[in-house]
């Protein structure tokens, strides 16, 4: 019996439903890749989407934080800014299978995680621009 291990699911997960699309990959095809029962992945997961869900989840807290990461070296909100734009070209880069996820394949069965989820990351770039947006209206009074 194999011992379940949550990362190596998300990451096999991730990974098939990059290469064969979402509506393509089912919860044993998860299970049977990894050498578990499909019942060990509904017991960890009630269906698909929130497989997807924890996925996204993951992937847009991940990216989140290396934006305010990234953006705790600099005052100044256009280079925060430009932080954000280099970060979002680095994160595709060195993680294409979270970036295709997260911003390429589409599925109405987790529609909802993904707005959540997509959200948060708007607002925290609309926060930045804000910031921008403030420094230059400020600088030409």
């Amino acid at each position: 019996m194999v011992k379940f291990n949550r990362e190596q699911v998300l990451q096999t997960a991730r990974t098939l439903f990059v290469e064969e699309s979402y509506c393509s990959v089912t919860i044993r095809k998860v299970a049977r890749a990894l050498g578990y029962s499909h019942g060990t992945l509904y017991y960890h997961f009630k269906d698909k989407a929130a497989l997807m869900h924890e996925i996204l989840q993951r992937d847009f807290t991940k990216m989140r934080a290396e934006i305010v990461r990234q953006n705790r070296e600099s005052d100044d909100p256009l280079q925060r800014l430009q932080t954000i734009l280099n970060t979002f070209i680095r994160f595709d880069v060195t993680h294409p299978h979270h970036y295709h996820l997260m911003f390429i394949e589409r599925d109405p069965d987790y529609e909802q995680y993904h707005m959540k989820e997509s959200r948060e990351s708007i607002q925290l770039f609309l926060q930045y621009i804000s910031q921008t947006f403030w420094l230059f209206t400020n600088d030409s009074s």
